[in-house]
């Protein structure tokens, strides 16, 4: 679907970027003490997924690559543009709606109007319009502007609008089908008493927390889908 060519695309350009910082590593390698190698070596020897290699390949270059990038993410903390305080604000109402919808959906379930969920709908869909969606724009217009030291940590931040936005689509797929029954993640196990609604205003919320990390120069986690 639409989330899954969002992150085939993140992949790619994921890929492209530690192709281009491994070569320039390799031109100037940094130089490591018998510690620093012995601690990237072990690192390497614990790969055990595409995306780990990705995060650290090849062992002897990837240890060049590593220190540089663990001084760009140093550097990048200290030059990262401040996030507007309307950015953070608008932030915290997509939480707040996201628990809102949590504790509405069940509580609808138990009431005579078990099942409309009418009225929850046209809630979400309105603060879609007031909150989300200028907050996916101030995002865009942030990242827009912002430069860090670490060329992947830029792309990352560049790419949280872009996910952002696929998670809107999702989220209007599952307000049009009035998914709020009760879900349960078949890759995480977790359980949304708000549906699959919840489930896309929580990925909304989680590419807000990687967006906050990521503009202070700080690298996020790989997250399950």
């Amino acid at each position: 679907g639409r989330r899954s060519l969002i992150i085939t695309t993140i992949d790619r350009a994921m890929h492209a970027a530690l192709l281009s910082s491994l070569a320039l590593a390799l031109l100037n390698p940094p130089k490591l003490s018998a510690g620093e190698r012995a601690a990237v070596d072990s690192r390497a020897a614990t790969l055990t997924s595409r995306r780990d290699v990705l995060s650290l390949s090849f062992s002897g270059a990837a240890a060049a690559a590593a220190v540089g990038r663990w001084s760009l993410a140093s550097a990048a903390a200290s030059e990262s543009v401040a996030v507007p305080p309307e950015i953070r604000r608008l932030a915290q109402k997509a939480k707040a709606l996201r628990a809102f919808v949590r504790s509405t959906a069940a509580t609808t379930r138990k009431s005579s109007n078990a099942g409309t969920y009418v009225s929850l709908a046209a809630r979400v869909q309105e603060d879609k319009e007031a909150v989300l969606l200028p907050l996916q724009a101030a995002l865009a217009a942030y990242t827009a502007k912002t430069s860090l030291s670490d060329p992947e940590l830029q792309k990352q931040l560049g790419l949280q609008p872009l996910l952002m936005k696929g998670h809107l689509l999702e989220l209007d797929q599952a307000l049009t089908e009035f998914k709020f029954d009760e879900y349960v993640s078949k890759t995480t196990g977790d359980t949304y008493p708000g549906g699959k609604v919840e489930r896309e205003l929580e990925e909304v919320c989680e590419t807000l927390d990687d967006f906050f990390e990521l503009a202070a120069g700080r690298p996020v986690p790989q997250r399950e889908d």
